[in-house]
């Protein structure tokens, strides 16, 4: 199965429909915390991404999450809306 490529960009949103074992390389434009609305997708509530350094990850629960990357790495609370994906 093909990777998902997501880019992780200022004042992008994304949210996806995602199935098991699906995985999704995600890259980022800068240093950030990406969290995730739906924890169980991932098995995880966040992941820390570098510039230049895609990460993978594999979905361990059909399911459909959003995600918000933060930047500097904040606490989930600054999100106004769990629903919602801003990248700063």
């Amino acid at each position: 199965m093909p990777e998902l490529m997501v880019n992780v960009s200022v004042h992008k949103r994304h949210t996806a429909h995602l199935g098991r074992d699906e995985k999704v390389k995600f890259h980022a434009t800068r240093d950030c915390r990406l969290y995730f609305t739906n924890p169980a997708v991932f098995n995880r509530d966040y992941v820390d991404l570098k510039t230049g350094k895609p990460k993978t990850l594999t979905v361990v629960k059909n399911g459909q999450t959003s995600w918000v990357a933060l930047t500097p790495p904040q606490k989930k609370s600054t999100m106004s809306n769990p629903n919602e994906i801003v990248v700063p």
